[in-house]
């Protein structure tokens, strides 16, 4: 019995992931999540950015005045309890609709 000896050669940077090139994973980013969310009007999506950073309510709402998403107001409003002291007429103003003025009147 003969014993071959095989060298394994090392992990080229490639393979390793060269820490100046590597793609890293970075965390959620609620503000970010939160972006998407108003950009593609999802409530669930609202509903996880704000659980990871409920301090978010106040910029969630004015997000989704100024983008005039009905759904996402009333729900910011009617379920997750939103200030509505954080809105302006300029705010409402963005993209005014009677729908909107009457969700945002009626949270008072």
């Amino acid at each position: 019995m003969t014993t071959e000896s095989h060298s394994v050669p090392a992990p080229s940077a490639e393979v390793m992931g060269n820490p100046t090139t590597a793609k890293t994973i970075k965390p959620l980013n609620p503000k970010n999540l939160l972006r998407e969310a108003i950009i593609n009007d999802s409530i669930p999506q609202v509903s996880h950015a704000l659980s990871l950073n409920p301090s978010l309510l106040g910029k969630a709402l004015v997000s989704a005045v100024r983008k005039g998403s009905v759904s996402l107001t009333e729900c910011l409003l009617t379920i997750k309890h939103a200030p509505v002291s954080v809105l302006t007429p300029n705010h409402v103003a963005t993209k005014p609709s009677l729908e909107l003025l009457k969700v945002v009147v009626a949270a008072g």
